[in-house]
Order: structure tokens, then sequence, then C-alpha cells
């Protein structure tokens, strides 16, 4: 990891490189051991820089958002973890009489986004109100609740694939729930949206929130759902009608709220949010014959082994 972080500082890259940090520091969870490496690109340039010399040295990568909807195992991660928070701009590019198009780079967090549009009065993003994290990790798990689904406004997407940008076009892309089938790292994203008075925007946001508010435990420590709906059910009520609601091991609880939410009440450890998982995965499939596929996203050192 010291040669790739002095080569880089070597070659023009911009951007900030931090060693040896703490993932549990860049997590909504607040789970996750040592990262040897984690590196902040400024610019598209900078990403092509890091991406070309992590392939030549046969290193590894992972791209995270705003790690809202991530475990990482404690005893760390091995991958250079690639983070875009400094990707944030917004603008509008297309106006038309009834719909605009409006870029916005991947770093962008969620509900800055939305409060651009509804200032803005552009009408189509509403029901992602409350979903945590960036734009990038949006698109690529294609957010949704309410009736909307982010991928249902893309126009097209700009990726890097491996070192070489390309713009997708949306109707070439087949995405599904929770899926955004989008390969490569999301770079910015073009949105379709409709105008609408800017108060009836808001107050459809205020409206959502509330009931996210009353329904889901927004200002704990969680990973957000922990599992897929399955089709024609809610994971939330097949847990809770297993019986599971308040379970806990160690110090990572189902919430008492949302039984698809796990909550870290302060020293919960990977092992013990996978443990809970397979003890829900286990009573749900042995009450419903159901298998519950997780949501989040898992990464670092034997999380999959636990």
């Amino acid at each position: 990891m010291e040669r790739i972080t002095e080569e880089l500082r070597g070659m023009g890259f911009e951007g900030e490189i931090k060693e040896d940090i703490l993932m549990r520091d860049y997590t909504s969870l607040r789970i996750g051991g040592i990262c040897r490496l984690m590196v902040e690109p400024f610019d598209p340039y900078s990403l092509k820089l890091l991406v070309e010399l992590l392939n030549s040295e046969g290193q590894s990568m992972v791209v995270i958002g705003g790690g809202t909807n991530l475990l990482v195992s404690d005893e760390g991660v091995d991958e250079v973890v690639v983070r875009l928070r400094n990707w944030r701009k917004v603008e509008i590019v297309e106006t038309y009489r009834d719909e605009v198009v409006v870029f916005a780079e991947s770093g962008i967090p969620l509900q800055t986004l939305l409060n651009f549009c509804a200032e803005k009065g552009f009408s189509g993003l509403e029901g992602l109100v409350g979903i945590p994290g960036t734009l990038g990790g949006a698109v690529s798990g294609n957010a949704g609740a309410f009736g909307y689904e982010i991928m249902d406004r893309v126009d097209r997407i700009t990726i890097m694939d491996k070192d070489r940008m390309e713009v997708i076009k949306r109707d070439t892309l087949t995405p599904g729930y929770r899926n955004g089938a989008v390969k490569g790292i999301v770079l910015a994203v073009h949105l379709r949206l409709y105008r609408d008075d800017t108060e009836s925007i808001k107050n459809r946001m205020r409206e959502f929130l509330e009931i996210k508010k009353g329904t889901q435990p927004l200002n704990e420590h969680s990973a957000g759902c922990v599992f897929k709906n399955p089709e024609g059910d809610y994971a939330g009520r097949l847990i809770e009608e297993a019986g599971l609601k308040g379970f806990r091991i160690g110090d990572i609880e189902i919430s008492r709220k949302h039984a698809n939410f796990f909550i870290n009440l302060g020293r919960g450890t990977s092992r013990d949010f996978i443990g809970l998982m397979r003890k829900v995965q286990e009573e749900v499939d042995r009450r419903f014959s159901i298998m519950l596929e997780p949501e989040i996203k898992m990464i670092g050192q034997g999380i999959n082994a636990h």
C-alpha cells in the first residue's frame, strides 16, 4: 500500500489519500475494522489514474458512497476503498415546457439533491426523502419508496468501466428491485424530472418523511433495511410475525419500530450482525419457507465466513 501511495502522489493524482483508517467512522452502522488505504479522487482524471495503477498492481478496490447501506468486517478491509464524496456538482442542463434534465455527480448526498429539486420545482424524486447516502449508491441499488424508484427518473448514466469513461442510456439497462443493473463506477447521472409547484413537492416530501419517522428508526445507528422484500410480501412483516422484534445478539438488536432494521446499541460487531441475520433467515425460512435475501452490502476480511 505504501508503494501505491507513493506512486499516486508522483503521477499527478489530485485527491485525499488516507492510510490505516477505522471504517466504523465511515459507516452509519458504526461497525468496521481497519482499512489500510482509502482514496478520495477529486476528478475523473485522478480516478482514472487510480484505477489504472491498481489494475497494474493487481490490487482490488471497492467503491463506497455514504456508507449507509454497508456492513464492514471487524477484521478490516484488504481492498483499497474509494470514495467519491467530493463529487457534488448539480446543474440544470436541458429545459422543456413540462420537463427538465438535471445533471448531478454521484457523490452528492441524495437528500441534498432532493432539496435542490424541490426548491426549483422539479418533481419525480419525492418518495426518496429520508433515504440516506449518495446519488451514486442510490442509482446502483435502485433506491425506492412509496412507489418511486430512482431508475424511473434516470435518463443516462456516466460510468467508469475499468479505466474507460462511458455514457449509458437508461433504455439499455434492465434494472430491478434494489438493483440498478449498472456495471462500473457511477460518476454522474442525468435525471429527467417534471415541473411542478414547489410547495406541492415540499408537502409530499413532508408527508412521506412523517410516515417514515413514525415507522422507521431514522435516528439510530443502522444500515437501513437489512433484507430485500420477497415478492408479494415484506421482510419486516415476516420477521415480526416470526416473533423476532427486539431480539438481539450482543449489541445488535432487531428494531422494535421496524423489524427489517438492525440497530447497533453501541458496541455491536460484524460477527453479531451476521449472526443475527442468519438467525432471522433460519427462523423466517422455518416458519414461512421463505429465504430472505440481504439488501445491505458487506465487505471486508472473512465477512462471509462468520
